[in-house]
Parts: structure tokens; C-alpha cells; sequence
């Protein structure tokens, strides 16, 4: 007698939790997170970037960039600052070289703009500094005054003109207007091309059309000795291939 209650008693109580677990909602199923697309803005010609102290808006960052193409920023939270370099190529401009304590030492692109009060900017491809993203792409600066007047060695002008690799069937064709091309063999067609900049004995290729390599720019030194161009990698590189032509190779200059 009390085995059959109990089995009844088993039984209720399964159908019970049957019950319950077909009136439950059903658990979503997992989707895949997608990355958010930007979309790149046209490049514009001839656009001066303003100089002067900018106040992050809602944040509390504090950037001074002055006529040198030096810059220094530093955080009213947390403190802290940092002196970087950089360039501007129309409405392109990159952080070239720079001395933040931690994080991965790769310089960055960003499209800007400026209202004549706001100064905002969006990513060029990738940066790979966190911390620079989180405070540049997307934000907006608020102009509150002149930059100090500062100077450092930057008189260099980087030499233009084509170059031939010294072992290679490599040329770099750097046009006067801050555009470069790159050839193998085919003097006639470039393989890729992009954006450069450079400040004193720094090189920055901005950006590349090549869809097979990461957007990401990169920073070279370059040194000049009789009609020689060399270049030498700055920190770190995410495009092998990118290496392999610039770092440690020599280019001859030869007529246009």
C-alpha cells in the first residue's frame, strides 16, 4: 500500500515538473556578436588642424597639441600625462611617436574635425591602444586657450621623390603632397598606395589601400646619406609585410 502511494506520489510530481518546464520560456539562443562597421570619411585636402589646449567634453582628459607637431596630454582624474608627437595630412591626423608608461607602443590614425569650438575625432581603420581609443575615437574637445610655445628639433624635411630598393625590384614613389605609391617590377602600376607624414626624423605611413593588411599605420626613422633613404622600425608593427619592405632596407633615389 504505501509503495503504491509512494509511486503515485513520484509520478504527480514528474508531471508536475514536466508542466512547469514546457510553460517556461525557452532560453534564447546564443548569437554572434558582430563588431560595429565605421564608415571612413572622405579625405579632404588642404585642412589646417587647429592648435591650442582642448578640454575633453563630459571626460577628463586635457590635450595640448602646439604649431611643432608636439603634443601633450594628461588626465585630470587620474593624472598622469604624456608627450607624443604628430602629423597632419589634410583631414588625417596621425600620433606618430610618443612616451605613455604602459600599454603596446603603436602610433594611430584619426579622421578630425574642427567647428572652429569642437575638435572631434573617428579611428582610421584600427588603433591598438585601448586607452587612446577610449578617449579619442568618438570624442569631442572643447578649444579653451593657446598652446605653450614650445620647440623641438623637427627641421628636417623628409626628401621626395622615387626610390629604388638597393637588392630589390621595389620602388617607393613619395609625392610632395603626402601621398606615396609602392611598385614591384611594374614601374607603371602600384601594388598599393596610401597617406604619409613625417616630423623631424619620423615617418608615418598614415594609411594603405591594400585590403589583405591589417589598417593600422606604422612609424619608421628614416635617415638620408647620398641619395640613400633607410628606414628603421619605431616600437612595434603589425604588418609583417609592411616590415619587410621598410625595416632595415635602403632605397636609392633614381630619376622620375
Amino acid at each position: 500500500m504505501r509503495k503504491n502511494l509512494l509511486r503515485k506520489r513520484f509520478i504527480v510530481a514528474c508531471l508536475f515538473i514536466a508542466i512547469l518546464s514546457g510553460c517556461a520560456p525557452a532560453e534564447p539562443e546564443p548569437t554572434e556578436y558582430i563588431k560595429p562597421t565605421i564608415t571612413p570619411l572622405p579625405f579632404i585636402e588642404g585642412t589646417e588642424f587647429p592648435t591650442g589646449i582642448f578640454e575633453h567634453v563630459g571626460g577628463h582628459w586635457i590635450g595640448e597639441f602646439r604649431e611643432d607637431g608636439t603634443a601633450f596630454w594628461y588626465s585630470t582624474r587620474v593624472g598622469g600625462d604624456a608627450s607624443t608627437r604628430y602629423g597632419v595630412n589634410g583631414n588625417l591626423w596621425s600620433e606618430m611617436q610618443f612616451s605613455y608608461p604602459v600599454g603596446r607602443e603603436l602610433p594611430a590614425t584619426y579622421f578630425w574635425h574642427f567647428d572652429g569650438n569642437l575638435l572631434t575625432f573617428q579611428v582610421w581603420g584600427v588603433d591598438y591602444r585601448a586607452e587612446r581609443w577610449g578617449y579619442l575615437h568618438g570624442g569631442t574637445y572643447k578649444y579653451i586657450g593657446e598652446a605653450e610655445a614650445r620647440s623641438i628639433d623637427n627641421e628636417l624635411n623628409f626628401p621626395t621623390g622615387r626610390y629604388k630598393n638597393e637588392t630589390k625590384q621595389w620602388v617607393f614613389d613619395f609625392k610632395d603632397d603626402g601621398t606615396w605609391h609602392f611598385y614591384e617590377d611594374n614601374l607603371e602600376n602600384p601594388v598599393r598606395s596610401g597617406k604619409y607624414v613625417t616630423n623631424g626624423k619620423y615617418y608615418t605611413e598614415m594609411t594603405h589601400d591594400d585590403p589583405d593588411l591589417l589598417k593600422a599605420p606604422a612609424t619608421y626613422i628614416w635617415t638620408l646619406n647620398d641619395q640613400k633613404l633607410s628606414f628603421e622600425l619605431w616600437e612595434e608593427e603589425v604588418n609583417e609585410l609592411r616590415k619587410s619592405i621598410y625595416d632595415q632596407h635602403t632605397y636609392i633615389r633614381i630619376d622620375e
